[in-house]
């Protein structure tokens, strides 16, 4: 439960309780039976799904990421493939069959927060490595 609300008062029982639940899966199979256990759990309670958006499943022979490795490789950095459980427009777009892929410089902890950075050593990588993958990109797709 990440939010929770009820009530209007500190001194008088609440009528209603709200609880608000934000959950993330790496895998697409899990969804249908978490809500099936919250559903059983509440009994009584009204269930409401506000979004649904299926999870990033990064595609084996993705042609995309193989240039983005190269690039990677190229500018010396150490290639970490991993899966996280956050949100991004690539869960809908791997899903809807597009090649694509979630890369970035820093660390994902520092992402959104109050105190986001990235040092300048980061960024000129992140600027290197981008350059060099778009330019295998171009080359990739003008062959075609």
């Amino acid at each position: 439960i990440t939010m929770m609300h009820g009530g209007s008062t500190i001194n008088i029982l609440p009528d209603y309780c709200r609880a608000d639940v934000d959950s993330r899966f790496l895998d697409n199979s899990k969804i249908e039976g978490c809500k099936l256990l919250i559903k059983n759990k509440l009994k009584e309670a009204k269930f409401v799904e506000l979004q649904n958006f299926p999870a990033y499943v990064p595609s084996e022979d993705s042609k995309i990421k193989e240039l983005l490795f190269s690039a990677l490789k190229k500018n010396k950095i150490k290639i970490e493939p991993k899966i996280e459980p956050w949100y991004s427009d690539a869960g809908p777009l791997s899903n809807a069959g597009i090649d694509t892929i979630v890369w970035g410089p820093g660390d994902i902890k520092d992402a959104h927060t109050v105190d986001e950075k990235i040092s300048i050593d980061q960024l000129n990588s992140a600027v290197n490595i981008l350059c060099d993958f778009l330019a295998a990109c171009e080359d990739f797709y003008e062959s075609k």
